[in-house]
């Protein structure tokens, strides 16, 4: 049976670091903007049978205005976010088809993902359950003292940067948000609730231009990509 896949895309967030009046989302990457790009990956990425986009209530119409020219050839939803990026994930699976075994959880604010790295990752998916996208740490990682002082220096082999994709199978989200529906506010990525409730999560080195639009830095780092 195929394994039915739904691209929950999360399209939250306030952008402060950006310093833009415009939502970092709407801004321009090559002459088309930041969350098209995203959604055209998705829309092109085999493997991805619908896409459900969580987003600010105050932009939805502007979403929904790229979606209707952007999206080509898949189904797609429109749901609002909620007040912390979990509860959106949680808002986004609640709207995803009912035949959906597998959930792909990505960043809009990361355009540069592609179709073809969209598939691998399902793919992987789909053999081990749970799969988190990132890239191995190239900085040496200290942890500091309450006084600023350095109190150890952690092992670099062993770290690993996460970004997203992250993809589960549904039902290993759908109990995290069960069982841990009062505290979402301190899950910071969907691989922590997995792996709060025992999941091992599998890794993916995803290629280094995933990076994640934040600052202005960022936006030109992308357009150099």
């Amino acid at each position: 049976m195929k394994n039915f896949t739904a691209a929950i895309i999360c399209a939250g967030g306030s952008g402060s670091r950006m310093k833009s009046a415009k939502n970092k989302l709407l801004l321009s990457l090559g002459g088309v903007s930041v969350f098209e790009r995203t959604v055209s990956a998705f829309d092109r990425a085999a493997t991805v049978d619908e896409m459900v986009f969580s987003v600010p209530s105050d932009l939805r119409k502007e979403f929904e205005d790229i979606l209707e020219a952007a999206v080509k050839n898949k189904p797609y939803k429109v749901v609002i976010g909620g007040k912390n990026r979990e509860e959106s994930v949680k808002n986004g699976i609640a709207a995803v088809d009912g035949g959906c075994k597998f959930v792909s959880v990505h960043d809009a604010a990361r355009p540069l993902i592609t179709p073809e790295e969209i598939d691998k990752i399902n793919e992987k998916a789909y053999i081990c359950g749970a799969v988190c996208a990132g890239n191995p740490v190239k900085n040496t990682v200290k942890i500091l003292k309450s006084d600023g002082k350095i109190e150890k220096t952690l092992e670099r082999r062993l770290l690993f940067s996460a970004a997203t994709p992250q993809v589960f199978r549904k039902e290993i989200l759908t109990e995290a948000f069960e069982k841990f529906a009062d505290s979402l506010e301190n899950f910071t990525d969907d691989a922590s609730l997995a792996e709060a409730l025992g999941y091992e999560v599998e890794t993916f080195f995803c290629d280094e231009k995933n990076i994640k639009i934040t600052t202005p830095e960022d936006i030109k780092t992308a357009e150099k990509f």
